[in-house]
């Protein structure tokens, strides 16, 4: 993905994103078959088609954000940060889905550090030095 052209990265992430939230939602989907259907409509308010949309738009969302941040992943760190803002979408919507605890209010505190540990963890664990010939722009 670092030889992609500058214009071309946020599609490329946003597609990438969205195989990944197909992958996350096609494992939620399995273990709801296998659990059989529970009462999460009743204990958490919401429907499984919810998580699925939650999976897909925050992939692509999360992906494009990636996809646009590519070239702060030269280092370690760097790659930190992408995964973070790459993951905020999904831990975001998250938050929305669940109404922040039925409170009714945002709050970005949670979202902010799952994003920061696993995202950024992500990064840290995926991350691979740039080949000198082909540093992003």
């Amino acid at each position: 993905m670092t030889h992609i052209r500058t214009k071309s990265r946020p599609i490329f992430g946003a597609m990438f994103g969205f195989f990944v939230g197909v992958c996350f939602t096609l494992f939620f989907v399995l273990i709801r078959v296998v659990s059989g259907p529970g009462d999460m409509e009743m204990k958490y308010g919401f429907s499984p088609f919810q998580v699925g949309y939650l999976y897909l738009g925050g992939g692509i969302v999360g992906g494009a954000i990636a996809g646009t941040l590519l070239p702060l992943a030269q280092d370690r760190v760097g790659a930190m940060v992408v995964g973070a803002a790459g993951a905020f979408p999904v831990y975001l919507g998250a938050d929305l889905l669940i109404g922040a605890g039925g409170s009714g209010s945002l709050d970005l505190f949670g979202p902010t550090l799952l994003s920061l540990i696993v995202g950024g963890a992500v990064g840290w664990i995926v991350w691979r030095p740039f080949p000198p010939d082909k540093k992003p722009d």
